[in-house]
C-alpha cells in the first residue's frame, strides 16, 4: 500500500527480500512471488541462485552459515527466551556480524560481538512461542532493534537482552584461538604510543569528536573520543614502518641511510637536502635530541591533517623538517600547512620544513599539518644534530 515504483523497483524490492527474510525462505516458512508482467517466484529452491545472481552481500555470508557442513552449531534453553540456536561460521572475508532474529525468521539487525577475533558470520535464532512473545514486545514499528525499554515487563525484556547476549558471546568465545603465552613488555614501546594526555581533541572546534549513538554500553560507549579506526590503524602503520626519526646527511655521522633509506631514495633526499630549494638559508634545525614526539591522523573537513605532540626536553626554538617513511627509504614530505592546535596560529612553512617553533622545557606544543599530497603517508621528524 503506498509503494513507491521506482525504474528498477524490481531488483530492489528481490534484494531487500533476500537480505530480509532469506531465512524464512530457506527453511520453507515463505515463498515471495514478484509479478511485473513477468512472474519471478522466489523459494527454497532457487534461494542460492537468486543470492548469487542478485549479490545479496547482506545475506549471502549468513546463508552460507546456516548450510555449510563446517558451521558450528549452539543450541541452550533460556530461563527467559526458552530455546535458542545460533549458527557460526569462521570465514576470512566475512564480516564478523551475528544477524538476530526470532520465530517469524525476518533479519531484525547486524550486530557486532567481540567475543571472537577472527572474521565470521552468525546467526541468532529464538524460535521459542514465549520467546518470540518477549522479543517482539521489544520491537519498535519498524522491526529493527530489541529495545528492552519498550517491553511491557522491563524486568523480563532486561533478563531476555542479558541472557542472549551471554549465550552469543560464550558460543562465540568458545570457538577463539586459546592464548598460552604470558603477555610481555616491550622495552621503551610507551616513547612511540600516544599517552591517554595527549589525547584530548574531543571538544576541537567546540565539537565533539564523535556524535553519540544508539549503541549498548556492550559495543561502545556513549562516546567514542579520538582518532577513528582508520586513523588508528594508519598511526600503528606509521609506528611499524618508521624508527621514529630517521637520519640525514646533516647530522655530522657520516651515515646519509640512517639506518634506513639506502639507494635511490638515500641519494634524493641527500640531493634535496645539500642542494639548493629549502636546503640553503632555512635557519636554525632544533636538534632531535631536544624533543621528543608523538603523531597520529585526523580526518578533517580540509582532508587528512597529521597531528604532532611534540613536548621539549630542554628549551629550544627553530626549524623541523618532515620526511614520509616508505619501506624503501624516507623522502622529504612537501606541507601545505601547519597550526598550532591549541594558540590557533599558523607556522611558516618552506618545502618540508616547519619554521618558528618554540618549545620550553617541560612543555608540550601540539601541530596539525597538512601535507601537498592528498596521499596518506607514514610522516616522521627528521634528525637533525648540530
Amino acid at each position: 500500500m503506498g509503494y513507491i515504483a521506482k525504474e528498477a523497483w524490481r531488483e530492489g524490492l528481490i534484494k531487500s527480500v533476500l537480505d530480509n527474510f532469506w531465512l524464512a525462505i530457506y527453511d520453507g516458512d515463505l515463498e515471495v512471488l514478484i509479478n511485473d508482467g513477468k512472474k519471478i517466484k522466489i523459494t527454497g529452491d532457487n534461494l542460492k541462485n537468486f543470492l548469487e545472481e542478485y549479490s545479496a552481500e547482506d545475506a549471502l555470508p549468513f546463508y552460507l552459515a546456516r548450510i555449510s557442513k563446517d558451521t558450528n552449531y549452539f543450541s541452550k534453553s533460556l530461563d527467559t527466551l526458552g530455546t535458542v540456536h545460533l549458527f557460526v561460521k569462521k570465514r576470512d572475508d566475512f564480516p564478523s556480524l551475528t544477524m538476530l532474529s526470532r520465530k517469524p525468521k525476518m533479519m531484525v539487525r547486524h550486530k557486532h560481538y567481540k567475543a571472537l577475533r577472527e572474521p565470521y558470520a552468525a546467526i541468532f535464532l529464538c524460535d521459542d512461542d514465549r520467546g518470540n512473545m518477549v522479543l517482539r514486545d521489544m520491537e519498535p514499528p519498524t522491526h529493527n532493534e530489541w529495545n528492552k525499554d519498550l517491553g511491557a515487563d522491563k524486568e523480563s525484556s532486561r533478563m531476555a537482552i542479558k541472557e542472549m547476549e551471554a549465550f552469543i558471546k560464550e558460543s562465540l568465545r568458545s570457538l577463539g584461538e586459546t592464548v598460552n603465552t604470558e603477555p610481555q613488555d616491550i622495552p621503551d614501546l610507551d616513547r612511540y604510543l600516544p599517552d591517554s594526555d595527549y589525547r584530548d581533541y574531543e571538544f576541537q572546534n567546540d565539537k565533539p569528536a564523535f556524535e553519540k549513538t544508539d549503541k549498548t554500553l556492550d559495543e561502545e560507549t556513549g562516546r567514542e573520543v579520538g582518532a577513528d579506526r582508520e586513523a588508528a590503524e594508519i598511526e600503528v602503520n606509521d609506528i611499524l614502518k618508521r624508527s621514529v626519526i630517521v637520519k640525514s646527511p646533516a647530522s655530522g655521522n657520516g651515515d646519509s641511510s640512517g639506518g634506513r633509506n639506502t639507494g635511490r631514495s638515500a641519494g634524493n633526499l641527500s640531493e634535496h637536502l645539500q642542494g639548493g630549494g629549502e636546503g640553503n638559508g632555512s635557519g636554525e634545525r632544533i636538534r632531535t635530541a631536544d624533543i621528543g614526539f608523538r603523531s597520529f591522523v585526523q580526518k578533517t573537513k580540509s582532508g587528512i591533517e597529521y597531528h604532532f605532540i611534540i613536548s621539549g626536553r630542554e628549551d629550544c626554538q627553530g626549524a623541523i623538517r618532515l620526511i614520509a617513511v616508505g619501506d624503501d627509504g624516507s623522502y622529504p614530505a612537501e606541507i601545505k600547512s601547519a597550526r598550532d592546535l591549541e594558540e590557533m596560529k599558523n607556522y611558516e612553512i618552506s618545502g618540508s620544513l616547519i619554521k618558528g617553533l618554540n618549545i620550553p622545557k617541560g612543555r608540550t606544543v601540539k601541530l596539525g599539518v597538512i601535507l601537498a599530497s592528498k596521499k596518506k603517508y607514514a610522516i616522521g621528524i627528521e634528525s637533525y644534530e648540530r
